[in-house]
């Protein structure tokens, strides 16, 4: 999905003065002819230079929705449903994260009895930069760290915020990474309240 003219001029920032240290990573998510821009409400998009054309996706995240559509072969609706939430699930890597673990470091950030706040960028950055160390100290499979991060954003931003203003309930956050996290379906339900 191409974006309004408007954004179409990446923002540049004074990194030392606008950016936490964290987002200078993510830059490096996407590899040439690909560049990582930011709109004024610092949500990021995506530049091919080889078509002149921008997205709100990640060009892997293009990719994994391609392939989430070659799915839809699949007959019951319930299995097409768990095959591509898996598929979700293992290309952000979150197969690797035990629920305990996420919410653990949802209540190191601040966010136990937070749900009906928003949350913006900035603060999902920080709390995935966590989530997403903590994964790959832990993990035996090697796994980019900025990559992860910047498919779990794009992610969470699909789902939770098609308008792209930048921010998101603190439940839709923690629903957004509780489902696709390593663990049982009852404790995710009782986790989550439902």
């Amino acid at each position: 999905m191409a974006i309004d003219d408007q954004y179409k001029t990446p923002v540049v920032l004074d990194q030392k003065k606008d950016m936490p240290n964290y987002q200078d990573l993510l830059l490096e998510s996407v590899d040439q002819p690909w560049e990582r821009a930011l709109t004024p409400s610092k949500v990021p998009y995506y530049i091919n230079h080889k078509t002149e054309t921008t997205h709100w996706d990640h060009p892997i995240m293009i990719q994994l929705m391609s392939s989430l559509a070659e799915l839809n072969v699949i007959h019951f609706s319930a299995y097409r449903t768990a095959m591509k939430l898996r598929t979700v699930q293992r290309q952000l890597c979150l197969d690797s994260l035990s629920m305990s673990s996420a919410v653990s470091n949802f209540d190191s950030h601040g966010l136990r009895a937070q749900n009906d706040k928003l949350i913006d960028l900035p603060e999902m950055i920080t709390i995935l930069t966590s989530l997403y160390s903590y994964i790959a100290s832990n993990s035996k499979a090697q796994i980019s760290v900025p990559l992860c991060i910047d498919l779990a954003v794009n992610w969470l931003l699909n789902v939770y915020d098609s308008q792209r203003t930048g921010h998101i309930r603190v439940l839709s956050f923690k629903v957004g990474l509780v489902l696709l996290c390593h663990g049982n379906l009852e404790e995710k339900y009782r986790y989550l309240g439902i």
